[in-house]
Order: C-alpha cells, then structure tokens, then sequence
C-alpha cells in the first residue's frame, strides 16, 4: 500500500524470511524497489525468524534503494529477527524502529547499536 500523502510504500514481511521463503520475498521486494515511493518501510512485527538468506533479501532491497536515492526503514522488528538484525550491525543502517512489543519488553533500547538508532 503506498501512502500518497507522505510517499511511502508499505509492506507487511510475515512468519520466517529465511531460504524457502527468500526466492520469492526477492521477488516482492524487486517489485517494491521498481514503484517511484521515496521510501519504503518493512513492517516486520509478524516476523519470526530471520536467517542469512532473508538477511540478503533485505540487503538487495537496501541496496536498490540507496542507488536511487531512496529509503528504507524497517518497523515492528522483535525477537530474534531484531537480535539477529542487531548483532549484525543492521538496525542503525536499516532505520529499524522497535515494536511495541520490543520497547515494553526491553529488547530495544540495550547495547551500541540500540543506543545509535534511538
């Protein structure tokens, strides 16, 4: 769903973005990275996992944008998506934005990485 007011894609990324589910994220995000929205959030508050394969479909999305100028930010990060996001160094160059979920427990909020992106 683009939001016109304000020129962002929005995109829902649901249970576990790891190598059966890569190929075809690939393809959405290809998708998402071809529309002309200035930027692009990734709502991943359904997300359960994370793995290297979904760690590079990410990135090619990253990677896209950037080239064009364009951004992208990723919300709703928790559990291990956000830990494993966060141990890479990522959540700083993703803009992720902690869930709700994520704050009240504490998860965002602690560590270097945290503490640049708050």
């Amino acid at each position: 769903m683009t939001d016109a007011a304000t020129a962002t894609l929005h995109l829902t990324l649901y249970r576990a973005l790891d190598g059966d589910a890569a190929p075809g994220l690939r393809q959405r995000l290809l998708v998402a990275a071809q529309q002309t929205s200035r930027r692009v959030t990734l709502d991943m508050s359904e997300v359960t996992f994370i793995d290297g394969a979904g760690i590079g479909a990410l990135a090619f999305l990253y990677r896209r944008l950037a080239e064009a100028g364009r951004e992208l930010v990723v919300t709703g990060a928790s559990g291990q998506p956000l830990n494993y996001l966060r141990g890479l160094g990522l959540a700083r160059v993703l803009g992720i934005a902690p869930s709700s979920r994520a704050r009240r427990a504490g998860v965002f909020g602690r560590g270097p990485a945290a503490s640049a992106a708050a």
